[in-house]
């Protein structure tokens, strides 16, 4: 009964109450992508060779 309850609020819908909530607001679902990351490393201090 709670879970039914918080369902009511967008913080907490999932699903097809989500997507009713959108449609009400007439807001539509991102689609999904894969996420992309660059990042890069950088060594302060040599290791020292590596067998």
């Amino acid at each position: 009964m709670n879970d039914k309850a918080r369902q009511r609020l967008l913080r907490y819908a999932r699903g097809n109450v989500l997507d009713a909530i959108g449609e009400m607001r007439h807001v539509t679902r991102l689609q999904a992508k894969p996420a992309v990351n660059y990042f890069a490393l950088r060594v302060e201090t040599a290791l020292g060779e590596i067998l």
